[in-house]
């Protein structure tokens, strides 16, 4: 009214009501919710306002960020997909990013959003995957910039594993990873694990490697869970234990991670009494043969010797049936299963 007012015969009446209004405890105790609210574009926050405002007079603004907001996430979705962290919903690895894919989807979201961090921070992945250093480590910048968690986790890595392999800098890894870390990034986490269970921060080592480990494997993190796996599994920052390393392991292999496959068969070989599972321990060790694991090629080959009779008779028997083997299926590793073992590794990676 005091703005629109042409005769504006109770203006005044109604500046004293908007002081009156503005000096009243619930209400600036309603705005500064609202101002939280709109400041970290939270639409958990934003909708809390709107279903439990007594005056209301921000709703309108609430309303436009939760439908700007809406349509971002819409938007973004495509690109978090093929360009994202494992945290997303992304490819953990760069190499699996589809490249054409990933620049189209995000590119749309830049175009319609250009001022947002998350997207910019993906497009930086995009240009990493393609080699592109320096346009990613300008993106990861901008996405710190702007507060955006991953961009802290992708910054550190890039600075630990640099792809001119050149020297590290410890200290200022663990400070990136770190401020990841606080803002709940699971990549940052992983590299502070790594950080710590290779004694490269002083002070820090495999027990504080476990507990940032375990922190985000409890979160749903697959590398994490076969981080926690592997430390059980050898007693690294807490007491060895193959039970406690099977649980781990089989959440990160029934995650989607396969890497974890080897070790979990190991487990199962290595257990004793009623927890041995050697006819699971085999399966495990020939998925992960089949997928070109290199540590599962290793324990087949140049380790075999090490598995078990029952591990060992029932390799022998799928070589058998892939008409590698002619040997006996005895459960002894001699030469001729590892040269059956070799060929079918081989004969993978030809067709791969």
């Amino acid at each position: 009214y005091v703005e629109t007012c042409v005769a504006c015969v109770q203006v005044d009446e109604a500046r004293a009501l908007i002081a009156e209004l503005e000096a009243d405890g619930a209400y600036q105790a309603e705005r500064g919710l609202l101002s939280e609210a709109l400041e970290g574009q939270t639409p958990m926050a934003l909708q809390a306002y709107l279903d439990g405002c007594a005056f209301c007079d921000g709703a309108g603004e609430a309303q436009d960020m939760l439908d700007r907001l809406a349509a971002l996430a819409e938007l973004r979705a495509p690109c978090l997909a093929v360009a994202g962290l494992p945290q997303m919903g992304g490819p953990r690895k760069l190499e699996d990013i589809d490249q054409a894919k990933a620049d189209t989807s995000c590119g749309k979201v830049a175009a319609a959003f250009p001022d947002d961090g998350l997207v910019r921070v993906m497009q930086g992945r995009i240009a990493q995957a393609a080699g592109d250093v320096a346009s990613a480590a300008a993106a990861y910048a901008y996405g710190m910039e702007k507060g955006v968690p991953a961009a802290f986790g992708l910054a550190a890595y890039a600075q630990y594993a640099p792809v001119d392999g050149g020297a590290i800098d410890p200290m200022r890894v663990e400070q990136l990873a770190l401020a990841g870390a606080q803002m709940g990034d699971w990549l940052s986490q992983e590299v502070l694990t790594v950080l710590y269970s290779k004694d490269l921060v002083p002070g820090k080592s495999g027990r504080a490697a476990f507990e940032v480990a375990l922190k985000i494997a409890e979160e749903g993190d697959p590398l994490a869970q076969y981080f926690v796996g592997h430390y059980f599994m050898t007693g690294v920052g807490t007491d060895a234990s193959l039970e406690k390393a099977a649980l781990w392991l089989e959440k990160a292999v029934e995650a989607g991670y396969s890497d974890a496959g080897s070790p979990l068969a190991q487990v199962y070989e290595q257990a004793t009494g009623a927890a041995a599972r050697p006819g699971l321990a085999a399966e495990l060790y020939w998925s992960a043969l089949g997928q070109g694991d290199a540590a599962a090629t290793q324990h087949l080959t140049t380790e075999l010797a090490k598995r078990s009779a029952e591990v060992v008779r029932i390799i022998q028997g799928k070589l058998r049936e892939q008409g590698l083997y002619r040997g006996a299926v005895d459960g002894v590793p001699g030469p001729g299963t590892e040269a059956a073992i070799r060929a079918y590794a081989n004969s993978l990676g030809s067709q791969g």
